[in-house]
Formats: C-alpha cells, sequence, structure tokens
C-alpha cells in the first residue's frame, strides 16, 4: 500500500476511534473477517466482511463491490435481521467506518483488474509492429485480389480478420487503442482510426454477403459485392496511411 493509501485508511480509521472514545460505540467486542469470495469474469473484486455483536449475535454483511471504474463503490446488504438489528446509528457507523478503510486498503493491494491488465499487456512498440504488419496485409489483399477471391467471401474475411485469427488484422482494435494514447497527434489519429473500423466492417459485408448469393430469380452475382468489397479496402488503405503519419 502507498504511501497516499495509508493516510486515506487512518483518516478513515481514527473517526471510529474518536467515537468509542466518546461513547458514540458502546464497549460492547466486535470482531472483523474478512475474505476475498469470488472474482467475477468481467474483472469485479469482491471482498465480504462479516462483523458479529455481543450478546446479541446478530450479523451484519457488508459487501464492498471494487469495480473497474468505481473502485471504492460501496453498498451495505443486511443478512439475518431480527428485532432491533441494524437500526440504529453504532451499528450503522461501525459497518460503514469498517467498509471504507478496507475498501481503500483492498483497493491499493489487489493492482489492477483483469481487463486492465490485459489493456496493458501490449507494449506501444508492439502495437506499431501488429498495425505496419496490418499494413502490409492490406497491400498483400489488394495486390493478390482475384486470387484471394477465388476462395469465396470467407478468403476475404479472413485476410481482415474478422474470421478467426490468421492475420495481424484479428484484434487490431487493442493495439490502436495503444497507439491512440502513444501517438504525435491524437486527434488525426483517432479520427482516421474511426473510419479505419468503418471501412473494415463495410468491406467485410459486402464479403459476407458474397458467400450467400445464388438462388431462383436474377440472384446478384458475387463478383458484384467483391467489387463493393474491394472499395472499401482501397479506401481502408487510404485510411491506414493518415493513422501511420499521425503516430
Amino acid at each position: 500500500m502507498n504511501t497516499y493509501a495509508r493516510i486515506i485508511v487512518l483518516c478513515a480509521i481514527v473517526p471510529m476511534v474518536m467515537l468509542i472514545t466518546t461513547g458514540a460505540l458502546t464497549a460492547e467486542a466486535f470482531s472483523v473477517n474478512t475474505s476475498i469470495i469470488s472474482v467475477s469474469e468481467s474483472g469485479n473484486k469482491m471482498m465480504v466482511i462479516q462483523s458479529s455483536r455481543q450478546p446479541n449475535h446478530k450479523k451484519n454483511q457488508t459487501a464492498i463491490s471494487m469495480k473497474r471504474n468505481h473502485p471504492l463503490s460501496i453498498a451495505v446488504e443486511e443478512n439475518e435481521q431480527g428485532p432491533g438489528v441494524s437500526n440504529n446509528r453504532r451499528d450503522f457507523l461501525t459497518n460503514a467506518i469498517v467498509a471504507t478503510a478496507v475498501g481503500i486498503a483492498s483497493s491499493s493491494t489487489f493492482g489492477p483488474t483483469p481487463a486492465n491488465a490485459a489493456a496493458s499487456s501490449i507494449t506501444p512498440k508492439e502495437a506499431r509492429e501488429q498495425f505496419e504488419a496490418v499494413i502490409a496485409t492490406t497491400d498483400k489483399l489488394l495486390a493478390e485480389w482475384d486470387t484471394v477471391i477465388q476462395g469465396g467471401g470467407d478468403a476475404i474475411r479472413t485476410q481482415l480478420g474478422t474470421n478467426g485469427p490468421g492475420t495481424p488484422f484479428y484484434k487490431i482494435d487493442k493495439a490502436i487503442k495503444v497507439l491512440q494514447n502513444n501517438c504525435e497527434d491524437p486527434i488525426t489519429f483517432g479520427e482516421a482510426s474511426e473510419e479505419f473500423e468503418v471501412r473494415r466492417a463495410s468491406a467485410d459485408a459486402m464479403a459476407y454477403s458474397a458467400i450467400f448469393t445464388g438462388g431462383s430469380g436474377k440472384p446478384t452475382p458475387p463478383e458484384v459485392y467483391y467489387k463493393k468489397s474491394r472499395v472499401e479496402v482501397d479506401a481502408l488503405k487510404r485510411v491506414e496511411a493518415e493513422m501511420l503519419s499521425a503516430l
């Protein structure tokens, strides 16, 4: 825990000590046991604080949900309530003070959530290398277009990284986010990256449409969709150059 977090924890605990000495809290002994009960798939950490008081033996449960964007958000839920339980000011102050102190300490101790760790796992150097590989893939796709379309619409989509892994386009959005935070002209790069996604999605949609051409009547030939997809890939190449110049 860093110095700043320790100071905040002390600021949260000192009022509790003052309340005890002035009689706001009775001399009834209570204990706090903490345990991490789950880490959800979204990266949220949960800590449960259970406090028991004598002689009533009533239990309150305070759940602290340390979410990615709001690590100190606190929700209090009371279980096993009976007559006269948790309606007095002393119980509320006990739970609130302890929950705040442990929440601050835990947010400093646990470190980044899995989601944040995953986002930071790509270095700017790796992100740039992937983006440059994407540019090379686009150039190759255009140069070998007539050969690629022999494999149908899915062949185009595979090159664009929208039909599973296999090319640098796959999960390029993560690299783009890293580059957005490490470029010389973030505004130009950000605007170009938005068009990048639009052009890529359009090229993918046209390639996907080519897969389902045919049938009775006068169906649209797949070549029509191949041409439309190529128009989008040509535009994609132009946008990639704008993004590269903004780095």
